[in-house]
């Protein structure tokens, strides 16, 4: 059956069947099972049906482990608010069948899912009630945002922790203000993914308030920092742009070499064009090269004039040169770049005419195919 791709039309397997399993069954009963079920993809009435057999195996006196879990994985694949009572009330159970149930709602989506695992969590003790924060996480629960406030203050490091984290992956101005207000070793980690989760969002200007602090802060790790300054320059473009130029101007090696990795590969929105330009003048042969290949990668309008000038200025066999002209086909052309380009492409010495001719068919906009 599994062969042809067949879904039975009504469950082979019984709810006693798969009560009694034991982990010999995986590769026939329950694989089996597992197949009509995800054949069931489209179809709310064939669903409801394995549903309701998934949660008499679950209420079966005696199931195995092996049955349970199987029925919880599969619950957190098609389960719904029906499924929410039975699991709730085996999250109270212990494990492992606490577990199995942890995970089956945890995919669940919904409000009564939310207020179940709500529910357990002022229950749970120890690495359960840990397991339950990270829930909140990834699920991204609003309404998990005050208990998950004060356990940011809770004596215990770890779910102290793992509250900070899921916090900033809810990445509500709330939740934002908790991470600001922790003093958790991974407050900085945390605000960090809160912010990159705000960007696009109405809350952007919520993350732009408090990333200046993050890129700023020189004793947090580089990576951490590096992230926040993407994230701003996403954010708040003119501000994320000020900070960048200062880690460009660093006496450490390391911070100006991440300028420069950010530089090459600018996030949407920001664009660099008044630092290139700048640095351009007097820029050694190497670093102009850099500096345009960050023009080229980031569509950098207002550094086109310069690159077009770098484009007929100097030899033949230029690095600096050749560079630019590559670069023009990254710029969305004006008509100064469409006739530069066609000139050097028809008249221009060897490699100049086809690096030329390459960035003619590589130029973006619609204005280009217009002049050309």
């Amino acid at each position: 059956l599994m062969q042809w791709g067949y879904a039975a039309e009504t469950p082979a397997a019984t709810a006693k069947q798969i009560a009694a399993a034991v982990p010999e069954d995986e590769a026939t009963l329950l694989a089996q099972t597992q197949a009509d079920i995800l054949h069931t993809s489209g179809d709310a009435v064939r669903r409801a049906e394995y549903e309701a057999l998934l949660l008499d195996v679950l209420e079966t006196p005696g199931a195995t482990d092996a049955g349970i879990q199987f029925a919880c994985r599969q619950l957190a694949l098609i389960g719904t608010s029906t499924s929410v009572p039975t699991l709730a009330k085996m999250m109270q159970a212990g494990e492992p069948s606490a577990e199995s149930a942890r995970f089956a709602l945890a995919s669940i989506p919904g409000a009564a899912a939310d207020e179940a695992l709500l529910t357990a969590l002022s229950h749970a003790t120890g690495t359960a009630r840990i397991g339950l924060i990270r829930v909140f996480g990834v699920r991204r629960t609003p309404g998990a945002v005050p208990i998950l406030t004060t356990l940011t203050k809770d004596a215990n490091a770890d779910q102290a922790a793992a509250a900070v984290a899921a916090l900033g992956r809810i990445a509500t101005p709330e939740a934002a203000a908790a991470v600001l207000a922790a003093r958790t070793p991974n407050r900085a980690e945390a605000l960090a993914e809160c912010a990159a989760a705000m960007v696009g969002t109405d809350n952007a200007p919520v993350a732009a308030a408090f990333l200046p602090a993050l890129v700023d802060d020189g004793a947090l790790r580089l990576a951490t920092r590096t992230a926040a300054l993407r994230t701003l320059l996403a954010a708040a473009p003119d501000v994320g742009l000020k900070s960048l130029d200062q880690w460009l101007d660093s006496d450490v090696p390391a911070i100006a070499s991440a300028a420069v990795t950010i530089l090459t590969h600018m996030p949407g929105g920001a664009d660099p064009g008044a630092i290139i330009v700048t640095r351009l003048q007097g820029a050694s042969e190497s670093t102009a090269v850099m500096l345009l290949a960050a023009a080229g990668t980031s569509r950098g309008v207002r550094a086109l004039p310069t690159v077009q000038e770098l484009a007929i200025t100097g030899p033949e066999d230029s690095v600096v040169r050749a560079a630019a002209v590559a670069t023009l086909g990254q710029i969305p052309a004006d008509a100064v770049s469409v006739e530069l380009l066609t000139d050097l492409a028809t008249t221009g010495p060897g490699t100049l005419g086809q690096l030329a001719y390459g960035a003619l068919v590589t130029t973006p906009g619609e204005d280009a195919e217009t002049l050309l």
